[in-house]
């Protein structure tokens, strides 16, 4: 397990939440702050460990070196650094729990900002109407404050797109390296129904903008409500395919007056 990859993700998590706005408890703040102190004395640790060296030296001065404080040092550094692989091993475990045992109240702060992205979003639609984004040409002809409003949309699209990649950074994390089945990646940002799911086949991630455009409702899934739009989805799919299945049996049977099982 890799402790810096670890602190590496909690901090981005901390970075990503004061840029955006997210205020994250001062408990979990707090304990970050002493993780990301020991992450940087692990980095720094650098004892002396030359016992030899350290045994000469106390002998030399008329020292004992059973209790000579340089040879004891150098002792003490020895065995740190036969140990040093399972000091970072510790403290990535350490790290790793802290994610694991505080996910939602980590995430839950980002949904202020979430939020805010979504309304500034759909008011932007509401003021541009159906265009791309990226057609400049098209989003200026609209006149008035519209490259204002283009402005405040991308910065929107963005901060709701970050959200989404950093509880998919942690999800990857947290469950050993497992992604997010591409084809419900759109279900992090966005409660579709399950019908129009289907009905338009949505096979992976929807920008926000293709979200608001769509009309789908901007909801930030925590991994519990993830959990239920998939099964909803999933739920639907089945649905559909025994009901094919059954219309292909019962027209089989019409036509050639034979059962198929």
């Amino acid at each position: 397990m890799n402790h810096r990859q670890n602190i590496h993700i909690l901090a981005q998590v901390f970075a990503t939440a004061d840029r955006l706005g997210a205020v994250i408890p001062a408990t979990l703040v707090t304990e970050y702050g002493k993780l990301s102190r020991l992450a940087e004395q692990v980095q720094a640790l650098d004892l002396p460990n030359d016992i030899p060296a350290a045994v000469l030296a106390a002998l030399e001065a008329g020292n004992n070196p059973a209790t000579d404080p340089g040879v004891q040092v150098a002792a003490v550094g020895a065995t740190v650094g036969q140990h040093a692989s399972g000091i970072e091993t510790a403290l990535a475990l350490r790290a790793f729990a802290f994610l694991n045992e505080n996910i939602d109240r980590l995430m839950e702060p980002f949904g202020k900002p979430f939020d805010a992205a979504a309304k500034t979003l759909r008011a932007a639609a509401t003021r541009l109407g159906d265009v791309d984004l990226n057609d400049t040409s098209a989003v200026l002809a609209r006149g008035g404050d519209a490259a204002k409003v283009w402005a405040d949309a991308h910065s929107a699209d963005k901060t709701i797109t970050d959200i989404h990649q950093l509880g998919q950074t942690l999800k990857v994390l947290l469950s050993g390296g497992s992604q997010i089945d591409p084809r419900h990646q759109a279900l992090t940002i966005a409660d579709i129904p399950p019908t129009v799911f289907v009905d338009q086949a949505i096979t992976g991630w929807l920008t926000p903008w293709e979200v608001v455009r769509r009309g789908y409702p901007f909801s930030l899934a925590t991994p519990a409500t993830f959990r239920t739009r998939v099964a909803a989805i999933q739920s639907e799919q089945a649905s559909r395919q025994q009901a094919a299945e059954r219309a292909f049996r019962e027209g089989y049977r019409r036509t050639h007056g034979v059962v198929v099982a």
